[in-house]
């Protein structure tokens, strides 16, 4: 070997460039082996349990290693294989990314996940929180102007899905939720313990479906702020039964009666105050509210002194905003 002298060039290519050229082809039997010794040793490799991705990857390093290989005893090496380590840093981070979307189907599966499938956290790099949120997302009619934040790794993303969803517990990725997911409308589920995520993710989604029919504003929602719209419309078939049994003496009115007198019966179930009370948050005359309470009394009788009915009532009249307009029976 010839004496190695201090250069500009690192100490590695150094000592490469001092040995003999005849040495280069001893090495080079051996460049598919050291090639998959590489992928077993280095961790991020070593993960690439995909078939198709084990041999790209090997091929992308033997044809490093044979270049390498090439430059023994060159002084200067060539500059070669720009295009093939982009490509390999393009590859490791596309492997992550559908390690990551796995991982996340895992967490948000219903039934949850079993411990083998939640083993893959270690896999994806990625430190499981105690407790999580999901987030529910659906493009908004703003496709002009739509653009997405950049998240941290702690939170784990699929866009590509029929249905997009979040999963993380970071609450610096959901500021840039709110800033920054511009023609998204976007809703964080409850937070929950990680094995609970797929009914946090089912909280979301209905949420979304609430702000698609303008029940909830969007195009931000926390659910945590709508639990009780949340609770009443989980069972649609539960809220048109309690609606039709307690406000059926309101069936026979004509539309716009039957209109004021709920929301005068609402006010009136929620204030309980005099008929001034009412009429200033409802914005009429006291003497309307007296005789609308005269004709509520008469349609529904002892109903409106029995607590439990009250009850009833209230969620009733409250459901009817929640519930999605009947199909035409045309």
């Amino acid at each position: 070997m010839r004496d190695v002298k201090p250069g500009g060039l690192g100490k590695a290519a150094m000592v490469w460039s001092a040995m003999p050229r005849t040495a280069g082809e001893q090495f080079r039997p051996f460049a598919r082996e050291l090639g998959r010794t590489i992928l077993r040793e280095v961790p991020v490799y070593a993960r690439l349990l995909d078939g198709t991705y084990q041999r790209t990857v090997v091929g992308y390093i033997e044809q490093a290693i044979l270049w390498a290989i090439d430059d023994v005893g060159d002084r200067v090496p060539r500059s070669r294989g720009t295009q093939l380590f982009r490509r390999l840093g393009e590859l490791e981070f596309e492997y992550g990314r559908r390690r990551k979307r796995k991982l996340l189907a895992a967490i948000v599966a219903d039934p949850p996940a079993s411990p083998d499938d939640l083993a893959e956290l270690a896999a994806a790099r990625w430190a499981p929180p105690e407790r999580v949120v999901a987030v529910a997302l659906e493009p908004s009619a703003e496709r002009r102007h739509r653009a997405f934040p950049q998240l941290s790794e702690a939170t784990l993303a699929d866009l590509e899905h029929a249905e997009p969803r979040l999963a993380g517990d970071s609450a610096e990725d959901l500021a840039r939720l709110t800033e920054g997911a511009t023609g998204w409308w976007v809703a964080v589920g409850p937070r929950v313990r990680l094995g609970d995520a797929a009914l946090s993710l089912r909280c979301a989604r209905r949420a979304l479906e609430l702000v698609r029919r303008n029940v909830l504003a969007g195009p931000f929602v926390r659910c945590e702020e709508h639990l009780v719209t949340l609770c009443v419309s989980s069972d649609e078939f539960l809220l048109r039964e309690l609606c039709t049994r307690s406000l059926a003496p309101l069936a026979g009115l004509k539309g716009n009666q039957r209109a004021r007198l709920s929301e005068t019966l609402l006010g009136w179930l929620r204030v309980r105050g005099s008929a001034a009370e009412l009429a200033a948050e409802l914005d009429v005359h006291p003497q309307t509210i007296r005789y609308r309470m005269r004709q509520l009394h008469e349609l529904f009788g002892d109903r409106l002194t029995d607590p439990e009915r009250r009850l009833e009532l209230e969620l009733a009249l409250k459901a009817q905003r929640l519930l999605p307009a009947p199909e035409s029976s045309e």
